[in-house]
């Protein structure tokens, strides 16, 4: 469907990459000629500034029935191990940014602004960071 150009990441670019688990898609309407046709935007980086887009990697000992041995701390060990999946995401961003909206009903008369640092992977057994920058004038 993706070679055929049917489906596409959420943000309307054709070449982002497939990967495991939850997505969001865009289906992309074949018929160009359609009065209701949009095309995709293909725009990724307005994409990213507007959602927030997680990756999740799961525990790999939620599903062992045997007992697993304490761990040992890092400090202990003759070889330490990765300190956090930070050291095993050199590929990849460590964080990413979004734009917030805060009044979307526009309730307000003020102006009001929000960004959004988040880290891009969140496994269970790691702290998991989103930092919030909320600034309003009157």
């Amino acid at each position: 469907m993706r070679k055929e150009k049917m489906i596409c990441h959420a943000s309307g670019d054709f070449s982002k990459p497939i990967i495991p688990g939850f997505y969001l898609y865009y289906i992309a309407q074949q018929d160009k000629n359609a009065k209701d046709y949009a095309p995709p935007l293909n725009d990724l980086s307005a994409f990213e500034n507007e959602w927030m887009e997680i990756e999740l990697l799961g525990c790999s000992n939620l599903w062992l029935d045997e007992t697993q041995l304490p761990r040992i701390p890092n400090f202990l060990k003759d070889v330490p191990s990765p300190q956090s999946w930070t050291d095993n995401c050199k590929n990849k961003k460590i964080y990413r940014h979004s734009h917030l909206e805060i009044d979307v009903n526009q309730k307000s008369e003020r102006m009001e602004w929000g960004h959004v640092k988040y880290h891009t992977v969140m496994q269970s057994g790691y702290a998991f960071e989103i930092v919030v920058q909320w600034v309003t004038s009157s």
